[in-house]
């Protein structure tokens, strides 16, 4: 929650003033010596003004000189120390400080001025800390003006549109009818409501949400325009409706509403008039660089993955034993002894496995063949065969003698 001032003038509704005191509008010297041209002044013992606010910190502001005397203030009901208006010198010094405390909690509180009756009291506003006291949050304020169509009046015929350069955009909303409202809905977390006041007005009533309505008392002895009606504070961020509506047959005025905003950014109409956009470029910076941060945080993160992952895979072929590759001498089956002395040749007992099976089914087949040619004649494909293996024995036949004899 950020840092703001809301200046009350004298001439507000907030400030509720007992009797004795004496309004003062002027239109000529010294005018400008006053806030807003207006001042409360008061002569009588314990005649005195109060209000009540939602913030930290209070200042009082009116004017010194010979013929002020003292006065005490009340703070929540607890007296402060007690100050004087006097001075030494004679001409009035206006646009005093008062009284001022500040750091005290954020709420709603109510401060009391009381004239002690040794001289004058002169009141001319009231400056008062909204907020925590955060000087680095600027909130976002814009302005709505009576003619906006985000303001709903009811019933359309109880209102009519006065013109004049001393309202605000020169234009401002009357009412003269007891029960006549007007609506306003927003998002943010404070709202203020500026108007007119003077001898023809009266009472109305404001509703916030759902709580209920509170009085104020728009009626003075002289005409103000452009006067601060009333502010709420201390809202929870949302969306909020408040209400206006005028409680006499007496006139209202309303000339524009303010709106406060500082917990996120926030989408308003183009009818909207930005009172503060000094943080849109801040906002804007910071979510660019939010954005290059993260772009660059992702780059940095993929780069370290795929290196980790090299950085195991070659670790991982590293640890890897190494297989032994077996040449092709370990495959060679020695020579058979018998062999390479010459008992017999390569392959003899292979042969002469064969050899005998060879002999076993010729043996066989004989048999099948003489109870065959009994009944059919052989087939060329068996005369074949038969002859083939024949001739492989005689010719094998031929060759063992030969080779014994040779060993003999």
């Amino acid at each position: 929650m950020p840092s703001y001032d809301v200046t009350v003038d004298d001439s507000s509704p907030m400030v509720i003033y007992s009797d004795g005191w004496i309004d003062s509008n002027f239109t000529t010297a010294p005018s400008t010596s006053y806030f807003g041209g207006t001042r409360h002044i008061t002569g009588l013992k314990n005649a005195n003004a109060t209000l009540s606010f939602y913030g930290n910190g209070i200042s009082v502001y009116g004017t010194r000189g010979t013929g002020y005397g003292s006065f005490s203030v009340l703070l929540d009901g607890q007296n402060q120390s007690a100050s004087t208006s006097s001075s030494g010198n004679d001409s009035q010094q206006f646009q005093q400080l008062l009284f001022s405390k500040s750091d005290f909690v954020v709420s709603a509180h109510t401060v009391t001025i009381i004239n002690d009756g040794n001289g004058d009291l002169d009141l001319d506003y009231v400056v008062f800390a909204a907020g925590n006291g955060d000087p680095t949050v600027e909130a976002m304020n814009i302005t709505v003006d009576d003619s906006s169509s985000q303001i709903s009046y009811s019933p359309r015929s109880a209102w009519r549109s006065v013109e004049n350069a001393t309202y605000f955009d020169n234009s401002l909303r009357v009412s003269n009818t007891n029960g006549s409202e007007a609506t306003f809905s927003f998002l943010g977390d404070a709202v203020s409501v500026y108007g007119t006041t003077g001898p023809d007005h009266g009472i109305f009533s404001v509703q916030m949400d759902n709580q209920s309505p509170m009085l104020l008392n728009a009626s003075a002895s002289e005409s103000h325009t452009q006067t601060l009606l009333f502010f709420i504070g201390g809202l929870r961020h949302g969306q909020h409706t408040i209400k206006i509506t005028n409680k006499e047959n007496a006139t209202f005025g309303l000339d524009v509403i303010g709106v406060s905003s500082w917990s996120s950014p926030v989408q308003f109409p183009s009818s909207f008039k930005h009172l503060s956009t000094a943080n849109i470029p801040v906002i804007a910076g910071v979510l660019s660089g939010a954005c290059v941060i993260i772009f660059w945080s992702i780059a940095a993160f993929l780069w370290l993955r795929r290196r980790r992952r090299r950085k195991i895979c070659l670790r991982s072929t590293a640890d890897r034993p190494e297989e032994t590759v077996k040449k092709a001498a370990d495959f060679i089956v020695p020579p058979d002894p018998a062999i390479v002395e010459g008992l017999y040749e390569p392959g003899y007992h292979l042969f002469k496995d064969k050899k005998e099976q060879a002999k076993a089914r010729r043996t066989h087949s004989s048999g099948q063949r003489s109870q065959a040619e009994k009944h059919d004649p052989p087939s060329r494909v068996e005369s074949y065969r038969d002859a083939h293996e024949t001739e492989e024995e005689v010719a094998k036949e031929g060759e063992r003698p030969s080779s014994e004899n040779t060993n003999s």
